[in-house]
């Protein structure tokens, strides 16, 4: 006669706008000797959702999304775990898939304030800030 659990799942209207989310909202500069990085670039995982103007995710969205970054850190990859896609993940460029892919973020030598700029068409777009200590 007791509740054991409770879930409410609701149906996503249209994609409305995009929410990022980073693993870590601080990284690590990459040091430098003679020129040369000493250590593997430190990284940011931004995974970045199409949700509608509720923030239920849209998981049949395919929406093609841009993203930049600026400042202390550089745009390194992304993916979007579809299989079959072909796209080229060094580009700043890719569908999402179910309405999700995720952004890599990697530091540069500089210290201060990375910012990602995600967009796409018909979508409000979203940025996110990522501190390089």
């Amino acid at each position: 006669g007791n509740k054991a659990e409770e879930k409410i799942i609701k149906t996503a209207g249209k994609p409305h706008h995009i929410v990022l989310q980073a693993d870590r909202n601080a990284i690590k500069a990459t040091p430098l000797l003679n020129g040369m990085p000493q250590d593997s670039p430190d990284l940011s995982f931004v995974t970045v959702s199409v949700v509608d103007k509720d923030g239920n995710l849209c998981p049949d969205a395919a929406n093609q999304l841009t993203f930049s970054v600026n400042g202390a850190a550089k745009f390194n990859s992304v993916c979007n775990g579809d299989a079959t896609s072909l796209e080229v993940f060094t580009n700043p460029t890719m569908k999402t898939f179910h309405g999700q892919l995720v952004v890599v973020v990697e530091a540069t030598k500089e210290k201060g304030t990375a910012t990602l700029n995600v967009k796409g068409n018909g979508l409000k777009a979203a940025t996110i800030a990522i501190k390089v200590e």
